[in-house]
């Protein structure tokens, strides 16, 4: 997937929710950070073997200190799956663009949003109990990840 691609789809996602704070497309393409020229699509078993497989992804609610909240989560998540696709580079000795995920920053919230095998964005959230893809098809649950608030970063 190339720039342009991710920018359209996190776009047209976030206005979906109506969630562009009323932002055309390249006012809201300003709030993103999209570093690299090529993504791959993320398989959702790859999601599902991060999250099983590494500790520092298992949220542990009574620690609660600025090391153990939202932004870490995503962060870690973010690393650990981009890992997986780096060791698998090698492994395979061939090239594979980096995953397509990144973190969201609300006015009070941080997750990651991923780009499916499947064409579709999701939002994923490593500090529910039960973390999911959560798609549009679901508006409501996207809704309460994000707190309900505006965008104000994307970083991919």
């Amino acid at each position: 997937m190339e720039y342009e691609d991710i920018a359209t789809r996190f776009f047209d996602f976030f206005k979906a929710l109506n969630l562009t704070a009323n932002n055309g497309k390249y006012e809201f393409y300003a709030k993103m950070f999209i570093v690299d020229d090529l993504y791959s699509q993320v398989n959702p078993l790859d999601i599902q073997a991060v999250v099983r497989t590494n500790p520092l992804l298992q949220y542990v609610e009574s620690l609660g200190q600025e090391i153990n909240d939202c932004d870490d989560y995503a962060l870690q998540f973010k690393g650990a799956l981009t890992a997986l696709y780096r060791q698998r580079m090698h492994a395979q000795r061939q090239v594979i663009n980096p995953p397509a995920v990144g973190m969201v920053f609300t006015e009070n919230h941080a997750l990651n949003i991923v780009i499916g095998t499947d064409d579709q964005v999701y939002l994923f959230d490593t500090m529910t109990a039960a973390p999911s893809l959560i798609g549009l098809e679901n508006k409501e649950a996207c809704l309460a990840l994000l707190r309900q608030t505006n965008v104000r970063h994307i970083y991919i």
